[in-house]
């Protein structure tokens, strides 16, 4: 080949270079990973190419002291190299690469060069780089893999009642997950047979690929308190008699209230120690927990009335002369009833200024309650005769 031509073919290499090394390609999972990378320092020392010919060649790579590379290859294949001297630095600014003995194109080995993983350079893409400081280069960030793991199989929400420590353990299946690439963990903020609180908790699972793309999955577990409070030592029905007042001051021993998660409140219709009016009374005592969950527990309190009506001012015994008809006319103030609660009736067997046979009888006085209770009072009227026999017609002396 003489001048002429090798200028010509070294031109229309580096026209080459200049229209086809900003080209990319979906370098994806090929790329190092987070934490083993980091920015091309010290030069290049390494790098890995793809062949893109449709036939198979002769490939010569070459710096400055010498041949890295050399070998035929078919299309598609990716093969390594590093620089000449014992650190495997590129002596030069730049390597050759050769195909079937012709000048194909070069490629920068400086950090300010511009290789980038991805560039494509005559035949050739640049699969990764090795810089001498930092090891594998990274790719450029529109290179990186960035989509992130797919979950599949998420749980519905699930729902449970709590147990008697008022929670409960909840399980489920759980899901799966896949990348594109290489998936590193599948790691849920609470595992399968979990103890859970009452109320909602928000369940995730989180996937992670290995450039760090992430997906998420959710569901919520309720648990919820289905589990009424217990009335203990509930007071049996209760009997009393009326006072002076008819009422009655009744006493008892609160029963207590308990609840697997906490007994919020716990009313009564009426506290020991109330007074009663007279009849039945229930009383209520009910418990309610914080999901609103109750109980309830009743007594009949009954206040009997049991004191018989007074009566007062009951007359004395009467005794009175019987009038011309053998009978007599008696007359007397009547006596007065009172009750604690009410006088229902109060009869007598005579009234004043009833006419009385001759002899003795007794008049009652009879009062009585709405509950039954009754009280009697009695005296005896006497009519006696006094008044002597009248002789008539009797005859003159004779």
């Amino acid at each position: 080949m003489d001048f002429l031509t090798k200028s010509f073919c070294i031109g229309l290499v580096v026209f080459v270079f200049t229209l086809a090394s900003t080209n990319t390609f979906a370098q994806g999972c090929n790329c190092p990973t987070p934490g083993n990378c980091g920015p091309c320092s010290g030069g290049l020392s390494g790098m890995t190419l793809r062949y893109n010919g449709v036939v198979s060649v002769l490939v010569d790579v070459s710096d400055q002291i010498g041949i890295v590379y050399s070998a035929t290859v078919t299309p598609g294949t990716v093969f390594s190299f590093t620089g000449s001297i014992p650190n495997n630095k590129f002596v030069g600014l730049s390597i050759t690469v050769e195909v079937d003995g012709l000048i194909n194109t070069t490629i920068g080995t400086l950090c300010s060069s511009g290789v980038e993983v991805g560039n494509v350079y005559g035949s050739f893409t640049v699969i990764s780089l090795v810089s001498l400081v930092n090891g594998a280069v990274c790719c450029p960030i529109t290179l990186t893999d960035s989509t992130p793991p797919v979950i599949t199989g998420c749980p519905a929400n699930q729902s449970q009642f709590a147990n008697p420590s008022c929670q409960a353990s909840v399980s489920w299946t759980p899901p799966t997950a896949t990348d594109n690439c290489t998936l590193t963990s599948l790691v849920p903020s609470h595992p399968p047979g979990s103890i859970f609180p009452i109320g909602n908790t928000n369940v995730v699972y989180t996937a992670t690929d290995v450039y760090g793309n992430t997906a998420t999955c959710s569901f919520l577990v309720t648990v919820t308190d289905n589990t009424p409070p217990i009335i203990a030592n509930c007071p049996a029905n209760i009997n009393v008699f009326t006072a002076a007042n008819c009422r009655a001051v009744v006493n008892w021993t609160a029963p207590t209230a308990s609840d697997n998660c906490g007994v919020q409140t716990f009313t009564n219709t009426h506290t020991s120690g109330t007074e009663f009016n007279l009849g039945s009374t229930t009383v209520s005592y009910t418990a309610t927990d914080a999901a609103g969950n109750t109980a309830t527990c009743s007594f009949v309190v009954t206040v009997t009335d049991n004191t018989p009506p007074v009566i007062t001012n009951c007359p004395a015994n009467i005794n009175v002369f019987a009038a011309a008809n053998c009978r007599a006319i008696v007359n007397w103030t009547p006596p007065t009833a009172s009750d604690n609660c009410a006088v229902q009736s109060f009869i007598s067997s005579q009234l004043p200024g009833t006419e009385f046979n001759l002899g003795s009888t007794t008049v009652t006085y009879t009062t009585t309650d709405a509950a039954g209770n009754a009280a009697t009072c009695s005296f005896v009227v006497t009519v006696t005769d006094n008044t002597p026999p009248v002789i008539t017609n009797c005859p003159a002396n004779i």
